[in-house]
């Protein structure tokens, strides 16, 4: 397995955080205008069945540190003496949102188990050092709203439109089969936006850098970690039958995401069938005897007939293959 990182300057806000699905997403869509219907299709039935390479959700940069999402750990802090120990307490549990890349090492390398560890070794650089956590800024940006058949502003009807500001941010390709071209992926990152509202300017990047990482590429192969696996998810991930749900920490969410029509309306519904998460950060354990390749998977959560053809079936897919990094745990 190879491990290569994608490097994107923001060129305008996002209507949503940008995850591994977000990007799968727009993926397909630069695939499809790039290299043809056809060469889609044979993608997303290696997707399917044998993934050719799994996509992270973002990690954010700051001056030439990555930052990854805080993991779902145990909290492990001993019952607070007064109200002032308990604030503490409190505020470390909120304000880890993301780690520095050395600190999330050694998670992965085991030195890290608990929330409370977490916060003290976040204390000890920022003592010794500055450490400025970059953060995704949300706000909400009031619009007018458009007469289509006019196209005037229609008076006094506003609405708010969800606004994400990204600082500089990167996210990972894990070659699976490493015999996939990855100039593709190069030449469509080059051309396409994330996320919605791509007519009035959101979802702009640019890509500004690619390079192998090879200090990751340890932490992904799970026969090096030690005879418990557990990984660390760096997207979003469906539920999975092998995961040991007892002894694992994550957080759940659902999502219902709309068919993307920026390029073209594929279907006359616009709703996708809602989805379960386990969050990125999450820390999930393998039962025994259930180790497999990769973990989630690619799930259908719209089949109509085309809006231009009807006699054309079209299925939409919705991402949530696991990005694991294994933490190692010799020793239990």
């Amino acid at each position: 397995m190879m491990l290569y990182e994608f490097t994107f300057r923001s060129l305008s806000p996002f209507t949503s955080k940008i995850e591994s699905y977000t990007i799968f997403g727009a993926l397909c869509w630069g695939y499809k205008n790039f290299f043809g219907e056809k060469e889609l299709l044979i993608l997303l039935e290696h997707f399917n069945s044998d993934p050719p390479f799994l996509i992270s959700s973002c990690i954010l940069k700051h001056n030439g540190n990555r930052y990854f999402p805080c993991p779902q750990i145990e909290d492990e802090f001993p019952e607070p003496k007064d109200k002032e120990e308990y604030k503490k307490q409190k505020e470390i549990k909120k304000r880890i949102n993301y780690i520095r890349e050395d600190i999330f090492i050694e998670f992965l390398e085991g030195k890290i188990r608990s929330k409370k560890k977490l916060g003290d070794r976040i204390k000890e650089f920022e003592k010794s050092e500055q450490y400025n956590t970059p953060e995704i800024k949300h706000i909400l940006m009031l619009h007018n709203a458009i007469n289509r058949l006019t196209w005037t502003t229609v008076g006094g009807t506003l609405y708010n439109v969800s606004s994400y500001f990204y600082p500089e941010f990167s996210i990972f390709i894990c070659l699976l089969n490493e015999t996939f071209p990855l100039d593709k992926l190069k030449v469509v990152f080059n051309i396409i936006s994330f996320g919605g509202n791509k007519s009035i300017g959101y979802g702009r990047v640019k890509l500004i850098n690619v390079e192998r990482v090879k200090k990751f590429e340890e932490y992904l192969n799970p026969s090096s970690t030690g005879p418990i696996q557990k990984f660390y998810t760096l997207s979003p991930t469906f539920p999975d039958s092998s995961f040991d749900y007892d002894n694992s920490y994550y957080q759940l969410s659902t999502f219902c995401g709309k068919v993307e029509n920026f390029y073209e309306r594929l279907t006359a519904p616009i709703l996708k069938r809602r989805v379960l998460y386990l969050q990125p950060g999450s820390v999930l354990t393998i039962k025994d005897n259930y180790q497999k390749k990769f973990y989630g998977g690619l799930i259908e959560v719209l089949s109509s007939s085309s809006l231009t053809n009807s006699s054309k079936k079209i299925k939409i897919y919705q991402y949530g293959y696991a990005f694991p990094f294994y933490i190692k745990t010799y020793g239990g």
